[in-house]
């Protein structure tokens, strides 16, 4: 974890290691590991907690920047929700890498957080599978902690300090 942020402030990082979470564990399951060996379902992935978190994530930057009294949100929200930053900055912050889980026999899965573009037109980069876990570990820890949206605001906000410091 980056320097000058406590732990013990920081709602995420306590989440992240609360392995007794029931949704927790799904979040950090990529697609890759729904294989022979695994045997999981498509509802045993982040796909869809992914979804739920990026829509979490869109709404708690628009209502921080809102009540900033910013104006052209829409805008500047997209600062904050690439998945280039979700994998260079929030990813790397976590060390999640550290906590996915994914296929080791797939070839596509990225080994570090550096932010990798599509090779081909209509095709995911590897660091997909991190940002998706990114978006699903915010649902995770909403549904979690009894759908309390104010927690997700806050994390959000500390997010987007972690982004303004870095770029």
């Amino acid at each position: 974890m980056e320097v000058g942020c406590s732990a013990m402030q920081d709602k995420f990082y306590e989440y992240l290691g609360d392995e007794s979470r029931p949704t927790r564990q799904r979040a950090l399951t990529a697609s890759s590991y729904k294989n022979k060996d695994h045997l999981l379902q498509d509802a045993d992935t982040n796909s869809e907690l992914a979804t739920y978190g990026d829509a979490l994530l869109k709404l708690a930057f628009c209502k921080i920047l809102f009540d900033e009294g910013a104006s052209n949100i829409t805008v500047k929200k997209q600062k904050y929700e690439p998945d280039k930053v979700f994998v260079e900055i929030i990813a790397r912050h976590y060390e999640l890498l550290n906590y996915i889980r994914f296929d080791n026999n797939d070839d596509n899965i990225p080994k570090d957080y550096d932010y990798k573009d599509p090779s081909k037109k209509g095709k995911d980069s590897p660091s997909k599978y991190i940002a998706t876990a990114v978006e699903a570990l915010m649902a995770a820890f909403y549904l979690d902690n009894n759908e309390d949206f104010s927690a997700v605001v806050e994390i959000a906000k500390h997010w987007i300090e972690l982004i303004d410091r870095t770029l």
